[in-house]
């Protein structure tokens, strides 16, 4: 896809900045996994524009090609310190700031959500978006992520 290579961490493109006030969304459709160990990485810039509210995080990948199983994790990593959030779909992971994870079996969306918490009143930071295939099966189409942030 036209972000390679974004196979690590530390090569994630940064595709988007994003707002909880007023409230944001964006779909992504253009990138895909092109073998078993191929991996992807994004980032996404996440301000708190004081809504009177930290940040609420929704990622959902979705369209995963037929015959194709793949994993989503996100994590949350605060401009301010303090990286306290919490997950509220997924499962817990915090290998990175704040994380959630969700392993769905098989073609079907996966979806996380975070709650942001950071030192200080600005709870804004860097979204980090992590995409690997548990199983593929060599077809190799577009996937999608859809970010909300309320």
């Amino acid at each position: 896809d036209s972000r390679e290579p974004n196979d690590s961490r530390f090569g994630a493109p940064n595709i988007a900045s994003m707002s909880d006030n007023p409230d944001s969304n964006e779909l992504f459709s253009t990138f895909n996994l092109d073998a078993m160990d191929d991996e992807d990485w994004f980032e996404i810039s996440v301000a708190d524009d004081f809504d009177l509210g930290n940040p609420q995080i929704t990622v959902t990948l979705g369209a995963i090609p037929a015959g194709n199983d793949y994993d989503l994790a996100a994590y949350f990593i605060c401009a301010s310190g303090g990286d306290s959030g919490n997950c509220t779909a997924g499962m817990a992971d915090n290998m990175i700031g704040r994380g959630c994870v969700s392993a769905t079996t098989g073609s079907g969306a996966e979806t996380i959500g975070m709650g942001t918490e950071c030192s200080g009143s600005d709870d804004g930071g860097t979204l980090l978006i992590h995409v690997t295939a548990r199983t593929f099966a060599g077809t190799c189409g577009n996937y999608q992520i859809e970010v909300d942030v309320t």
